[in-house]
């Protein structure tokens, strides 16, 4: 019994420290643009295919949903440099609100999409506006 708690706990305390921002070598300023810029361009490329694929009443979130998701993923592990750290998790805090809500209206049913649109959407609006303002301060161009 105490060998499973024992693991167990090695387990969450390894999964924890793997989680942490250092498993990515510091980039440069550059460098974080760029994979930022290639993070974007990929998830781009998830939100058509996914629009194509799905035409539901919740398709258009569902698509943003999967291109958010896919960005999210490449960019969660990057190590920036000291100077961008701020800007950098902001953006990321930032992202992963408008996701959250933008994967509570893909979740919605039927009968309550509109309203759960309607509910977050000027949430959404100011988290993106905040995400593009921080894009910019990064130096990334076209990933809005």
């Amino acid at each position: 019994m105490h060998r499973k708690v024992a693991a167990a706990l090695v387990a969450a305390l390894a999964l924890a420290v793997a989680s942490c921002g250092g498993s990515e070598p510091q980039l440069s300023r550059a460098e974080l643009v760029r994979r930022i810029e290639v993070a974007c361009r990929e998830g781009r490329a998830a939100t058509t295919k996914a629009s194509r694929e799905n035409r539901e009443s919740n398709s258009f979130a569902a698509a943003v949903s999967s291109g958010q998701h896919v960005m999210m993923d490449k960019i969660g592990n990057l190590n920036p440099p000291p100077a961008a750290k701020a800007d950098f998790e902001a953006m990321k805090s930032s992202m992963q609100q408008r996701l959250e809500l933008i994967d509570k209206v893909k979740d919605a049913d039927r009968a309550a999409f509109a309203r759960t649109l309607r509910e977050v959407q000027p949430t959404v609006e100011a988290a993106s506006r905040r995400v593009q303002e921080l894009q910019r301060r990064l130096g990334l161009e076209g990933c809005f």
